[in-house]
């Protein structure tokens, strides 16, 4: 009975050692509140209680992706910054296998992972610009439609130009605005990383149209002055009738430029070359409508003028801004050296008598056309995303063809005959710019 008793406390105090070794183990392995793990393992110790990021009481053990089927969980790093002072939640493995990164985005710790965008592909820092654009269009001011005479004497005075009791007024482009052209300019960007930037723009001005017409009076008679066989002389044709002139112009163009950015992002002045290549177009349209009595009948005297020019170059310049987080100013000026190819063609009918036939004509030219622009902005960028700007653009072309310009008259024995010359002018615009701009970030 007593040997009995004995073997009793011995298996009672053999349990009591292993529950009090089962427990003492666990606080050490616990250590402070940690995850249990084994004691060789390699990770080392969590971070105490005190420390910054120290481990939930309470780890999700049974989520999904959390749990294991049996034994321990082991933290596989405790973050990227590790061994610098700061602690990041640790992502959890069964051992050596690796994790389901869609099961861990089911835990609590889905923010701790980087989230895929399914279905499209996006650049970061790519951008889009529309811009609202009113320019004002060079304007041909008082050219007179006509040759000048032989005698010298100014296409203006009217008083000396007819015979007739009338006093002749050559017909011009007197009066003619195209101020406040609408158009609009898309731009998009971009990123090339380490390069800058490639940007890529065209833009458009819609159909400006200018006129005028003159009615014969008490004392003017509209009309052209002609050359004699080829030569000047004195001739003078009026519409006794009334006449009318009318003219129209439209540009666009295109761009894709390449910037460089140096130096560090963020905010501060910021210089970028910018170079590549510039397309832009030129194209102006001009009737001149008379109606004169021919015998019993009245005629109708019709010219149709219409140029297009075409110019392409290398562009290059510079994008000088001063970059807050709230405002941006900006001045962005540009040359680009290149060469045009244009056209004129002209269509005359019945210009001194309903017998003078339909004479077409058409000319073909090229041309050196070295253009400089120029543009001045300021930008507010009311979110991460979205900037509201406004500025002002000037540009300069030489060698543009334009249709006032390009008409020749001439009195071939007795039949008007008007054709096309190749003259060229200086064409330039400016104007102010409203855009909106979005970003991808």
């Amino acid at each position: 009975m007593v040997l009995h008793t004995f073997k009793m406390s011995d298996h009672l105090v053999a349990s009591l050692i292993f529950i009090i070794s089962f427990f003492a183990w666990q606080e050490i392995a616990l250590s402070q509140n940690g995850y249990p793990i084994p004691l060789s393992s390699q990770m080392g110790t969590p971070p105490i209680s005190n420390q910054t990021g120290a481990l939930p009481i309470s780890p999700p053990m049974m989520a999904r992706g959390m749990a294991p089927p049996h034994g321990q969980v082991q933290p596989i790093f405790y973050g990227n910054d590790a061994g610098t002072g700061a602690y990041n939640h640790p992502v959890y493995a069964y051992g050596r296998q690796e994790q389901n990164p869609e099961m861990v985005m089911g835990s609590q710790y889905a923010s701790q992972q980087p989230r895929k965008k399914k279905g499209y592909t996006s650049i970061p820092g790519a951008y889009f610009r529309m811009e609202y654009i009113s320019w004002n269009l060079k304007e041909p001011g008082t050219f007179f439609l006509g040759e000048q005479r032989s005698d010298r004497l100014d296409l203006s005075n009217q008083a000396l130009l007819s015979n007739s009791p009338l006093q002749g007024q050559v017909l011009s482009t007197n009066g003619f605005s195209f101020e406040n052209s609408p158009g609009f300019r898309a731009t998009t960007g971009i990123p090339l990383i380490g390069i800058g930037a490639v940007e890529m723009s065209a833009f458009v001005i819609g159909q400006s149209t200018a006129s005028n017409r003159t009615l014969p009076q008490t004392l003017v008679l509209p009309g052209n002055t002609f050359l004699s066989n080829g030569t000047p002389g004195t001739f003078f044709f009026g519409y006794d009738n009334g006449a009318s002139v009318s003219m129209s112009t439209r540009l666009w163009g295109a761009s894709i430029l390449l910037i460089k950015q140096y130096g560090p992002p963020g905010e501060g002045f910021k210089l970028q070359p910018l170079g590549g290549i510039k397309y832009f177009a030129l194209r102006d349209k001009l009737n001149q409508n008379g109606d004169y009595t021919s015998g019993v009948d009245i005629a109708h005297s019709v010219i149709e003028a219409d140029t297009i020019n075409h110019s392409i170059g290398l562009t290059a310049g510079v994008r000088a801004e001063f970059v807050h987080r709230w405002v941006t100013l900006g001045i962005e000026p540009r040359v680009t050296i290149g060469g045009g190819w244009n056209r004129t063609r002209v269509n005359a009918q019945n210009i001194l008598s309903i017998a003078d036939p339909l004479v077409s004509t058409s000319i073909n030219g090229f041309a050196f056309t070295p253009m400089f622009e120029v543009g001045a902005y300021a930008r507010v960028h009311p979110t991460e995303n979205i900037t509201i700007s406004v500025g002002f653009d000037y540009m300069a072309i030489a060698n543009m063809t334009r249709a006032y310009n390009s008409l020749r008259f001439d009195n071939v024995n007795g039949v008007g005959v008007v054709t096309a010359r190749n003259r060229s002018l200086m064409f330039d615009a400016r104007g102010f710019n409203f855009s909106v701009e979005w970003m991808y970030r």
